[in-house]
């Protein structure tokens, strides 16, 4: 009976609101060769406003009213969200382009969104995370791993809201040890020279400081400096790489040895 392989991540955001503290999103073999950690898209520091009367405005309208009652942190309510691991192909693989409009989908139902390379798969809290799902394959242009997608938002426009500069991560895979204390694939960082995009969305609440609202802002691109009161993004990643068909059960081998 073949062993069930098992392997974990952990995703930690904090975001640096501009009226309280920090509030935090909770959601040996030789090793394979890790891949350069992904930020998702960035866009320019050329400010793009969504028209509120298009189906991405109202997609992202549902999602902010959807995270109205979750609270990230219980004992300063301040703010509401939702952390989505999910599988992706590489943004570099011919698929991503058909993948990216399930995946900004998926992120807001929360369920799987197509058939095939370019579906977006959602992982529930407990998934088994196989060898084939965290390994690309460079070389035919392969492979997928998994990234946390995350909506968060201030509860209370009124009184706080943050710019994407004030927003860091730290990625954690299960592999820890004193030399690599986050994992193999482990990395951390912030968006303080990184700009809005189209998988990294900024909302503004409006004049009527109330998000989900036909007045909000929604900004699709721009510098990170913008105020916002809200972040729609799909997150930020790493994965294992076996560059040439001799690599091939590298990565499998590599997890079966590095059981949590």
């Amino acid at each position: 009976m073949k062993k069930e392989q098992k392997w974990l991540f952990a995703i930690i955001i904090s975001v640096a609101c501009l009226h309280a503290n920090s509030l935090n999103v909770s959601a040996q073999e030789a090793t394979p060769r890790t891949g350069n950690p992904s930020l998702g898209e960035d866009g320019s520091d050329e400010i793009r406003i969504e028209p509120n009367n298009t189906p991405l405005a109202e997609e992202i309208r549902t999602i902010l009213r959807g995270t109205e009652t979750r609270v990230v942190r219980r004992s300063t309510p301040r703010a509401t969200g939702k952390v989505i691991w999910f599988i992706k192909p590489p943004d570099t693989s011919t698929n991503y382009l058909a993948s990216r409009p399930l995946m900004m989908e998926g992120l807001k139902t929360e369920r799987q969104v197509g058939t095939g390379d370019t579906a977006f798969i959602p992982l529930p809290d407990g998934s088994t995370i196989r060898p084939s799902d965290i390994t690309v394959t460079p070389y035919n242009n392969g492979g997928r791993y998994p990234s946390p997608g995350f909506v968060y938002r201030v509860t209370n426009p009124l009184q706080d809201s943050f710019p994407l500069g004030g927003v860091a991560y730290v990625y954690e895979s299960s592999d820890t040890s004193s030399a690599k204390p986050l994992g193999e694939l482990g990395f951390s960082g912030n968006f303080q020279t990184n700009n809005l995009s189209v998988t990294r969305i900024g909302v503004d609440a409006g004049l009527d400081d109330v998000l989900g609202n036909l007045d909000d802002i929604i900004y699709t691109s721009g510098p990170p400096t913008l105020r916002l009161h809200a972040l729609i993004y799909r997150g930020v990643a790493n994965w294992f790489e076996e560059k040439l068909p001799a690599n091939t059960g590298d990565v499998e081998r590599y997890l079966a040895g590095k059981q949590p």
